[in-house]
């Protein structure tokens, strides 16, 4: 798994990252949406260069969260309550 702290890509876990908090994005790659636990309170999504290219507060438990970005390969970082993890995003 990736992570990513403030703003940087790192290969190295956060202080606050929590093995008790497995979740699988899907779909995964991605065309028009994706499903999030409902525990998320927040996501942003970065380009391959590190550059956040999107931010969303995620409100009132919503799990199936539209993707309107360009073709191609993108870091997600999700907040969870105690936790902050990321993954890799494909969008097709």
């Amino acid at each position: 798994n990736l992570y990513v702290n403030g703003g940087n890509l790192s290969a190295q876990s956060i202080s606050n990252v929590s093995a008790s908090h497995d979740w699988i994005l899907s779909p995964n790659p991605v065309r028009n949406y994706m499903n999030l636990p409902v525990e998320v309170t927040h996501m942003k999504v970065f380009n391959i260069y590190g550059n956040v290219i999107t931010e969303s507060k995620i409100v009132n438990g919503q799990t199936q969260i539209p993707i309107n970005l360009p073709a191609g390969t993108y870091i997600i970082q999700i907040f969870f309550k105690d936790m902050i993890k990321a993954e890799k995003l494909v969008v097709l």
